[in-house]
């Protein structure tokens, strides 16, 4: 390993932030230069501006069926797209890929518009209904695929030309159909998931601009590098922080102990429970065995614990070097979406809606008709 990263604080220090997630201030703080200009480079290219007011909800906002941390960036969301609402001239609040519809009609409500849903699935489309009924919202459902037929439904049904569109975490393909083929008055979208926008295996860019950028500097963002992005765990509790972490550390100490018995390669083993971690590494050893029906371990089994820990260790320190590009890499991704809606007329802001406490994925990308004007 480079020198540089072996004069790193260990991982098993304090080099984790609140969130879960690699604290990249404190290592590079205390890392080589090289990291330090690279970690302020990223944190100014992937800064955006907050739109949010802050994390707080009031309990009694809960949605019934949801977590604590679901309502929380639903409430969020609708506490930035509530003023967008308010400065456009729209009908109708568009809820797109809606499920039970939770966003729609809590938005409908403050307003006081009617709302207009589109939602695949039958079942989530006769909740989304019973509900928007039991909240007096006027609510007309479109059950169809957003990326086939359904779409093109909902784009014909009154009211979504002249609607606020909102979309929080449309994943992929979703939040790339609706870019595409949007026509309405307003949009919020919070995009995710864009491992599911490739096409062979590379980022999907829907916008000339950004495509523009990729080929003259030889921009190449394939799978490996989306996922990058969602390598996170900040809606993950401090103790199953620690658990994934410990699970990491046996499994590399497992496979250490198959290669002194001769392992050429990484053993793939089953998924187990990660509750299994605290059982400790010999049990959590004799578990995965089981479950990869291999031999159980022997009595020197238990030399290999701090070998796990010392190449998780390693393993980490590498990551941090990966870590430092994430976020400048979905910045760029959402700035190409929002580039896509430039391109089709609107006039478009991006910011954040939270913190990345309550979600990774807090990009939001506000769109307005340039033929609006409040």
């Amino acid at each position: 390993m480079p020198g540089d990263l072996t004069a790193m604080p260990a991982a098993a220090d304090d080099g984790f932030d609140a969130d879960g997630a690699l604290d990249e201030g404190h290592w590079t703080a205390r890392g080589p230069a090289s990291l330090q200009a690279w970690a302020r480079a990223g944190a100014r290219f992937g800064a955006l501006p907050t739109l949010s007011r802050g994390d707080h909800i009031d309990p009694a906002l809960a949605l019934p069926g949801m977590t604590a941390r679901k309502s929380l960036q639903l409430h969020a969301f609708i506490d930035v797209a509530s003023p967008a609402i308010a400065a456009s001239r729209v009908s109708h609040v568009v809820d797109w890929c809606a499920g039970k519809g939770h966003l729609g009609r809590e938005l409908a409500r403050r307003t006081g518009l009617p709302l207009l849903s589109l939602e695949l699935q039958p079942a989530l489309c006769a909740d989304a209904r019973r509900l928007a009924g039991a909240a007096g919202v006027d609510a007309t459902v479109v059950c169809g695929d957003a990326l086939g037929d359904g779409a093109e439904v909902l784009m014909r049904t009154p009211g979504a030309a002249t609607g606020f569109t909102v979309a929080l975490h449309a994943c992929g393909d979703l939040h790339g159909a609706l870019i595409a083929r949007f026509e309405g008055a307003a949009l919020a979208l919070a995009p995710c998931c864009y491992t599911r926008a490739v096409d062979s295996g590379r980022a999907r860019l829907l916008s000339m601009r950004a495509r523009d950028v990729a080929a003259r500097v030889g921009l190449v963002i394939d799978d490996r590098d989306l996922r990058l992005i969602h390598e996170q765990v900040s809606e993950t509790g401090t103790r199953e922080i620690g658990d994934v972490r410990r699970r990491q550390a046996h499994r590399l100490g497992f496979d250490a102990w198959r290669r002194s018995l001769g392992a050429a390669s990484y053993t793939p083993v089953p998924a187990i429970p990660l509750s299994a971690t605290r059982l400790g590494f010999v049990d959590f050893g004799e578990r995965l065995a089981d479950a990869a029906g291999l031999p159980r371990p022997d009595s020197s089994f238990a030399e290999f614990e701090g070998e796990g820990w010392r190449r998780l260790d390693a393993v980490t320190r590498r990551d941090l070097v990966r870590s430092l590009f994430r976020a400048p890499l979905e910045a760029f991704l959402v700035t190409d979406r929002a580039c896509a809606l430039d391109e089709r007329g609107y006039e478009v802001s991006v910011g954040t809606f939270c913190s990345r406490a309550v979600t990774p994925r807090n990009r939001l990308i506000l769109a307005r008709s340039r033929h609006q004007r409040s």
